[in-house]
């Protein structure tokens, strides 16, 4: 507790608490949070705005959503921190149309967005296949920006510019790229197989810029080197790398050994994937279903069904796709949508013109949620129209192989953005070059 002379408290929610919580915050410790979270109590200095917006930060960060919301809608005043702090909070659970909602009524409120909300409502968006924003702003100038910004955090596909780009961002010295940058830049020599240009920038963003790699940055590189075939430098990196690697760096990495049939790395990349504790990101208990499946190969029998014991339900696919102004969910076995009819008959259309090859391995009376949203999507836009459509979990073979299939019967642009990457499909192709 610091003191001052004549014995008041000096600020002490600025000086000592609110650091304290951050601290908590990124160590994702909530008793000492908690304990911290008493203390201002104690000191009558709760309801302080850097303390509660710090509180929120705090338990969003432990998984505590509720405490977080609970502490959000006891506060007196808001400001454009705490409103973002909260979506952020929504980010992170998984609940991106909340951010809408929440953004929505921080306008009412009369705050003004600033670059942070703006980016917490874009990821919101990308995430729920949300394009137009029109509604949700007054300025037209404002409207046409933040739809661009939309358009490109969708279009992440578009990779192939990323390199041209940047060299004249270079030679015109009038921006400076940022992290941001380095992501689009790595992602487009990942899948444009530019190895040693990738090695190139990524050291360029170190040692000309400053700026030090995120697990995204990771993540590119991860990618890169397994596309190439290089596993073992691959695991390399991620061993070295200097934040944790998350589900999606090592899915990345577990999908090489997969491809490269190096099981001695699988097994490793496998037991980080359970020691985060962060599987939830590639659909539940994929990474033994792929180690299932890699032990059959080499006739290990036993670790195979090992394995395979520990392959739990998976959790319930969905699948958005936005149209008419609205954002249409489709689950599994669900036929609530009121043009559920039409949709049946364009799957049953699809079936015919496909034949087997649309099935595959799945139960065609109760497709998965792509499907299901892809051929709503046929019915409701027309060409040249991409048919764009968000899943919460990652795509499965036969789902991958159908949109190749339909793309080149009905020529339609598909872009599904799954839990791991985008995947653009047209004539029979996959951008992601049927890696992920």
């Amino acid at each position: 507790m610091v003191i001052t002379h004549n014995g008041e408290k000096e600020n002490i929610s600025k000086l000592v608490f609110a650091p304290v919580l951050k601290a908590c915050s990124k160590a994702y410790a909530r008793r000492p949070g908690e304990q911290i979270h008493a203390q201002t109590i104690k000191f009558g200095i709760s309801s302080d705005i850097f303390i509660q917006t710090s509180l929120i930060a705090m338990y969003s960060s432990c998984g505590q959503l509720e405490l977080s919301l609970n502490v959000f809608e006891k506060m007196a005043q808001r400001n454009v921190v705490t409103w973002t702090t909260m979506m952020d909070s929504y980010l992170k659970s998984e609940q991106p149309e909340m951010v809408l909602f929440v953004f929505r009524e921080m306008q009412v409120s009369g705050v003004e967005p600033d670059h942070f909300a703006i980016v917490s409502l874009l990821t919101a968006c990308s995430r729920l296949g949300v394009l137009s924003l029109g509604k949700w702003f007054d300025g037209e100038e404002e409207r046409s920006l933040l739809e661009c910004y939309v358009t490109w955090a969708f279009g992440e596909w578009a990779w192939e510019e990323a390199l041209p780009l940047f060299l004249e961002m270079e030679m015109d010295g009038g921006v400076r790229p940022n992290d941001v940058t380095f992501v689009g830049v790595l992602c487009g020599c990942s899948h444009s197989g530019l190895v040693e240009e990738g090695r190139f920038y990524f050291d360029l963003m170190k040692r000309k810029y400053g700026i030090e790699p995120n697990v995204k940055h990771y993540g590119c590189m991860v990618d890169l080197l397994g596309r190439a075939g290089l596993v073992d430098e691959a695991f390399e990196m991620v061993t070295k790398m200097r934040v944790p690697p998350n589900a999606v760096v090592l899915g990345s990495l577990l999908s090489a050994c997969r491809d490269q049939n190096n099981l001695k790395v699988a097994e490793c990349v496998t037991q980080m994937i359970i020691e985060i504790g962060d599987d939830s990101v590639l659909g539940d208990t994929s990474h033994y279903v792929i180690m299932s499946n890699m032990y059959a190969q080499v006739g290990l029998k036993d670790k195979m069904a090992e394995a395979r014991t520990k392959i739990g339900k998976k959790p319930k696919g969905w699948s958005w796709i936005e149209n008419g102004g609205g954002v249409h969910q489709f689950s599994v076995g669900d036929a609530s949508h009121p043009m559920w009819g039409k949709i049946r008959e364009m799957l049953d259309e699809v079936v015919r013109k496909g034949g087997c090859q649309y099935g595959g391995k799945e139960n065609l009376l109760d497709p998965h949620s792509e499907k299901v949203a892809v051929a709503y999507g046929l019915l409701s836009t027309k060409s040249p129209t991409p048919i764009k459509i968000v899943k919460n979990l990652r795509i499965c073979q036969d789902c991958h192989e159908t949109m190749k299939l339909i793309s080149t019967m009905y020529k339609r642009e598909i872009v599904i953005r799954d839990c791991t990457r985008f995947h653009r499909f047209m004539a029979g192709c996959c951008s992601c070059k049927d890696y992920w």
